[in-house]
């Protein structure tokens, strides 16, 4: 009888990327009913697993699909991310009187390059 030759084990060999993170929470979550003609801050918490520091001025958040129902498209990073910590970012939805589905789609964006991680969204459903 032949023995079958063990496969080698996978050893990750890439350097951690720069500019990555981690969605740690999102409210309200997806799919969240909210009443037409009204105001929904939406809130993520992006935690910071890559080598970079996300410079407060260096870094916005901006929508990059979906409705357009933001009160702002672009919103400051609010604080200086190191690696390994955690920052809350708010958006202000404007939720239309129209019922059903809306989606917003966004990202983290290094100012100086556009270089763009982190994507993001929300969808929620408009229903009196």
């Amino acid at each position: 009888s032949r023995t079958p030759t063990p496969l080698p084990s996978a050893t990750p060999t890439g350097t951690p990327s720069p500019y990555t993170c981690l969605l740690v929470e999102q409210s309200p979550r997806d799919g969240a009913t909210v009443k037409p003609e009204s105001k929904v801050t939406v809130r993520w918490t992006l935690k910071n697993i890559g080598t970079a520091t996300w410079g407060a001025k260096a870094i916005d958040f901006y929508q990059v699909g979906g409705a357009k129902i933001a009160e702002k498209g672009v919103i400051d990073l609010p604080q200086t991310v190191k690696p390994g910590e955690t920052v809350e970012i708010a958006v202000v939805l404007k939720i239309p009187e129209v019922t059903g589905p809306y989606r917003t789609d966004w990202k983290l964006v290094e100012v100086e390059s556009a270089f763009s991680f982190c994507p993001v969204y929300i969808q929620v459903w408009a229903s009196p």
